[in-house]
């Protein structure tokens, strides 16, 4: 199970800048970071993100043409204002990525190819949550993503479309009930 919890735009306030640095394969990045509000009830941060990878060396001292680099920014914005009983969140990402690989191609003859493997994509998904009255809560969340890998054995292209509603309520003060249903659409060509 892999659970990712972010924060709330309005605990990541003002700027952020932060590096790391180290010889060949331990590569080096820079990253950076603002979070600011547009209103008393709406936050908002963005980021930015640069790594790269030397290549890696063998046993035997050797080098291989390994290196590689990704680029990275998004951005997160909430909305909750206080004594309302709707809370908004809307948040994506883009990147792209470049790696040198080596593949070997099965055969009589093993034959070991250098390649590029260029990785791109973004997401982004809007949620709404909203508080009853009789202690219950509804969340409805949508998601698309778009990602691309050109391989020198494949190209694949994979759109993701991801909807959920979620309710939960109080049935007495030791028991809690939630339903929902979802929806998930996946094409790759």
């Amino acid at each position: 199970v892999i659970n990712i919890i972010t924060k709330h735009s309005s605990e990541t306030q003002g700027s952020l800048v932060s590096t790391h640095y180290g010889t060949e394969h331990l590569g080096q990045s820079i990253s950076g970071r603002y979070g600011s509000k547009l209103d008393d009830s709406t936050f908002y941060r963005t980021y930015a993100k640069y790594l790269q990878k030397g290549n890696t060396p063998l046993t035997n001292g050797s080098e291989t043409n390994t290196e590689w680099f990704q680029y990275r920014t998004g951005f997160r914005i909430d909305r909750e204002e206080v004594g309302d009983d709707n809370k908004y969140n809307l948040q994506g990402d883009i990147y792209y990525s470049d790696k040198n690989r080596r593949t070997q191609a099965i055969s009589l003859t093993p034959v070991t190819t250098q390649h590029e493997d260029d990785n791109s994509g973004g997401n982004i998904q809007g949620k709404w949550s909203h508080k009853f009255d009789n202690d219950s809560e509804s969340v409805f969340q949508a998601y698309y993503e778009n990602t691309r890998r050109d391989h020198i054995l494949f190209d694949r292209k994979i759109d993701t479309v991801d909807l959920d509603f979620q309710h939960t309520w109080d049935i007495n003060d030791r028991n809690r009930l939630t339903w929902g249903t979802g929806y998930r659409f996946i094409k790759a060509t």
